[in-house]
């Protein structure tokens, strides 16, 4: 066997060994636990389009000298952010973020019971979110100016949230957080477009904080070895995963321990999709007692972890 020919031997045996057994990928959404437990009173909400109490000499706290633009418009990305999260989130029946039209007191440092009462009273809700603290800091703030030639430059947001309860004259609770964004090169653009997006992704994390959020996650799908894997990949491209588990079902007593396991490991994932956990840990179970590897047993530990979060989540979900 002369040089080309064993390299183009080796070549071949390298593409048949790469499509003897490989994989696609999917993503779908799971709901992902909350740091709290809201009680069951809160059901439907309004949001009320104050971000903290108006800046006295129109600052952006302590990096005035920065100048980024109007701090009560930039500020409302906290209350757009948290909007984001909470009006996804199954926790609330019914999530209104208040028209300013509605909430003409928001200019005043007072705000009075019968305030949040009409408030509801227009948005049909029973509770008001009430966002009465937002602070900035640079983490740089001896020298704010150092955002322009650092890369290495830290907002610190401190928000103070709390839901009132104006038919029985209640806060229904109240959480304070300290989030911080990090900014990579100074970009091009205003600056108060910067600030802003600082500010909604500190609103989204404040919100995934308080109600369980929806997380894409990216899952496996093994599409080989064999045509019938092969087949069923193509049915799950297609969103026939009807078709691709019956399909996989026949193929868990495939006399090829290999193909018998990804069968097996593709039913958990059907099953996760499903969010029947249950039934997904016992078939990734299945698959790893036919053949052991460390992506089973990585699927494994994120199973056993959703599953522990169950209770956490019916808690959150039910207030109780």
């Amino acid at each position: 066997m002369n040089r080309k020919t064993f390299i183009l031997v080796l070549s071949i045996i390298a593409l048949l060994s790469a499509g003897a057994c490989y994989n696609s990928y999917l993503t779908f959404s799971i709901l992902q636990p909350a740091d709290t437990v809201l009680p069951a009173s809160l059901s439907k909400i309004s949001i009320l389009p104050m971000p903290g109490v108006p800046s006295v000499n129109g600052s952006f706290d302590s990096l005035e000298n920065l100048k980024p633009g109007n701090p009560y418009d930039i500020k409302m990305g906290y209350i757009r952010g948290i909007h984001s999260v909470l009006s996804e989130s199954p926790r609330f029946s019914r999530v209104k973020l208040t028209e300013q039209s509605a909430a003409p007191f928001i200019d005043h440092t007072q705000i009075t019971w019968e305030d949040l009462a009409n408030v509801c009273k227009h948005d049909s809700t029973d509770a008001v979110l009430v966002l009465s603290k937002a602070v900035s800091y640079s983490a740089n703030s001896y020298n704010p100016y150092l955002i322009y030639n650092s890369s290495n430059f830290y907002l610190l947001n401190k928000t103070r949230w709390i839901f009132y309860q104006p038919q029985t004259h209640s806060v229904s609770g109240r959480f304070n957080y300290i989030d911080t964004v990090e900014f990579g090169e100074f970009p091009a653009g205003e600056l108060s477009d910067l600030f802003y997006q600082a500010c909604f992704i500190t609103g989204e994390n404040c919100g995934r904080r308080i109600v369980p959020y929806w997380q894409d996650v990216s899952r496996i799908i093994y599409s080989g070895p064999g045509r019938d894997l092969r087949d069923a990949a193509v049915f799950v491209k297609s969103n026939k995963w009807r078709n691709a588990g019956l399909l996989w079902n026949d193929l868990i007593s495939h006399k090829k321990t290999k193909v018998a396991s990804n069968a097996a490991f593709n039913l958990a994932v059907a099953f996760e999709r499903d969010d029947d956990l249950e039934q997904a840990y016992l078939w990734i179970s299945y698959a790893d007692s036919m053949h052991h590897s460390s992506l089973y047993s990585n699927y494994m530990k994120i199973l056993e972890i959703r599953l522990k979060n169950r209770s956490i989540l019916i808690r959150q979900m039910t207030g109780k």
